[in-house]
């Protein structure tokens, strides 16, 4: 697993362990001290659920926070920019798991496909 990242000035790339979770932050929303919080509140929630399920991730994208609304994960900033929507991939060796959450209209979707010899979607 790899990670690429721009801090609007360099590219980076770095190779990390599949054996860990991460959080990531845009280094041109965030400053040091709202990424360490979130790093904080991720690693919180890894100990309250070492193997979370993929309602448990998408339940810390949309509650997590301080109410600090500027940094909080749903993010609401100067009545330009706010979080408008959560993704959530889960992919096991048999099934690849599409949940999406539009905060805006509040509008749920999930699709499933089955990895097998052939191809099943469903919605």
């Amino acid at each position: 697993m790899y990670e690429f990242r721009w801090d609007g000035t360099e590219k980076y790339c770095k190779q990390l362990s599949i054996n860990r979770g991460y959080i990531w932050s845009s280094f041109t929303l965030y400053d040091g001290f709202a990424v360490k919080k979130r790093e904080q509140w991720f690693a919180s929630f890894l100990n309250n659920y070492p193997t979370p399920t993929q309602q448990d991730v998408i339940n810390f994208h949309r509650f997590t926070g301080d109410g600090d609304k500027q940094n909080d994960l749903m993010m609401t900033r100067d009545g330009m920019y706010r979080t408008v929507s959560i993704t959530s991939i889960l992919l096991t060796k048999d099934r690849a798991s599409m949940k999406y959450l539009d905060i805006k209209k509040e509008n749920k979707s999930e699709v499933n496909i089955e990895l097998s010899n052939s191809l099943t979607i469903t919605q």
